[in-house]
């Protein structure tokens, strides 16, 4: 809600309470079955007062000197303003009529004191209540500005790993290609063409918020094609991609990470190895599970910075909390990680 529609807001339940609040007598006349009330304009001074000293608390008093930590002044102003305001009103209701008269026929001088010192504490519960719905707007202002703070931040951060991301895939991407060179020259010319293809869509579909699903597993699909190209005949890739809900969304690049870590990890030159790889829904969690031989790279090994897993964890805190579940450990010989996107409820 922007700040135009809560001033609107505050102006419609300020105009509302105020104007039960001027009502009350004859709600509570109609509520009981009584008599309405005569209309009376001094009836009126009372409620008309403590508006008053709402108000130029409200308006003013409050943000002037107690949210500048001026108490005391705050207190005195509040003392002489509703002092004053008792003062005249009293001296009007003077000049307006008689005193009241005892029912022995003398006057009773206590009413007008009684009276007065009624209207003090009035207004001082006024000028309370003020304080409490000033501070708790503010409270509430402060909360959504806090909230708009943090929104900006998580934007903030959630760009600069995805920016990190984007040359981390085409660090490890190169490193691939630059492999495949060697080995065969027609199939690396292919790899770049794959490579361009992804890429494309790297820079117009996962700059999105969310995207659709297929699409994202698509993605998958293409870095898997453009990586089995390099693989020795002893590596096995078994590919499980459920790529037919249209409708689904999800964030984008956030498969790719652990698929990357598989074939990175998964893979020798020498030893019968495996990757397995499967993505697909049940119920309303989308589950990726990556399976593979675990041979891990020595310090000799530059391919890649290992920055992939740290910034999955980070945007997975920022796009899911509450509702992912990320595991990943050794089991014999194999790495096995799950990743699970529950639904919103």
């Amino acid at each position: 809600m922007n700040n135009k529609s809560n001033k609107i807001l505050e102006i419609a339940i300020h105009t509302s309470v105020w104007t039960g609040f001027l009502s009350m007598p004859y709600l509570l006349a109609f509520a009981t079955g009584s008599h309405y009330p005569p209309f009376d304009p001094g009836a009126f001074v009372m409620p008309l007062q403590v508006i008053f000293v709402f108000y130029l608390n409200y308006l003013w008093l409050i943000r002037k000197f107690l949210f500048t930590k001026r108490i005391g002044l705050f207190i005195l102003i509040n003392l002489v303003a509703i002092i004053s305001l008792t003062v005249c009103v009293g001296y009007l209701h003077s000049m307006a009529g008689p005193p009241m008269k005892h029912p022995d026929g003398m006057g009773h001088p206590e009413s007008g004191f009684i009276r007065s010192f009624f209207m003090v504490l009035v207004q001082c519960f006024f000028v309370g209540l003020s304080v409490a719905v000033k501070v708790t707007g503010q409270w509430y202002e402060e909360k959504q500005r806090v909230q708009e703070l943090e929104k900006a931040r998580t934007e903030a951060e959630l760009q600069e790993l995805k920016n990190q991301l984007n040359p981390h895939f085409l660090f490890n991407s190169l490193n691939n290609i630059y492999a495949l060179i060697d080995l065969d020259k027609d199939k690396a010319q292919v790899s770049i063409i794959s490579l361009c293809e992804m890429l494309r869509y790297q820079l117009y579909e996962a700059n999105r918020e969310t995207i659709s699903l297929d699409k994202e597993i698509e993605f998958v699909r293409n870095y898997c094609d453009l990586m089995r190209l390099r693989l020795p005949r002893q590596v096995s890739l078994e590919l499980d991609l459920e790529d037919n809900d249209t409708k689904r969304q999800i964030a984008p690049l956030l498969f790719i990470t652990l698929v990357e870590n598989a074939f990175k990890h998964g893979i020798s030159q020498s030893k019968p190895s495996h990757i397995s790889i499967r993505i697909y829904c049940e119920y309303d969690n989308i589950i990726c599970y990556v399976r593979n031989t675990n041979f891990p790279k020595t310090d000799q090994d530059r391919s890649g910075s290992g920055i992939g897993l740290d910034n999955l964890k980070r945007r997975l805190e920022l796009l899911y909390p509450n509702r992912h579940q990320y595991q990943s450990q050794l089991i014999g010989d194999e790495y096995v990680s799950l990743l699970i996107i529950r639904a919103e409820k």
